[in-house]
């Protein structure tokens, strides 16, 4: 069977776009709570270790680099919103929402993988087989 994993398009500097994300546990939070993780790291991501003290939970949630998004709205529990920066180089962006039991990354989801800053837009969808 072949799965469809979408990703999100946007262009390089853009600003204001907003991304709605439908979840879980939205209303429990471990440190900032969400984070953008960058395939073109370049120093300037945070280091987070959040389990590092819990021993049931560390060993299924690694320490990541990532930025932190500082402002974000809780709607209900299952859906938060939060405005995406621009960013000026393409590269590919997986949210993680880091909660008291662990965190979650948007890649490891069956709806949708990731956000791709894009310099110019194609049309595609990442296809992978089983």
């Amino acid at each position: 069977m072949i799965r469809r994993f979408p990703y999100v398009q946007i262009k390089t500097n853009s600003l204001g776009k907003y991304i709605i994300l439908y979840g879980r546990g939205f209303d429990f939070d471990t440190g900032n709570g969400l984070y953008l993780s960058s395939s073109n790291f370049n120093g300037s991501q945070g280091y987070y270790d959040l389990y590092s003290q819990i021993a049931s939970v560390s060993a299924q949630n690694p320490p990541f680099s990532a930025y932190p998004v500082t402002s974000y709205t809780v709607i209900n529990n299952n859906v938060l919103q939060f405005s995406l920066s621009a960013f000026n180089t393409p590269q590919k962006l997986d949210i993680i929402y880091a909660g008291p039991s662990g965190y979650i990354k948007a890649s490891e989801g069956l709806r949708f993988t990731y956000i791709q800053i894009v310099s110019s837009f194609n049309i595609n969808f990442y296809v992978s087989g089983e």
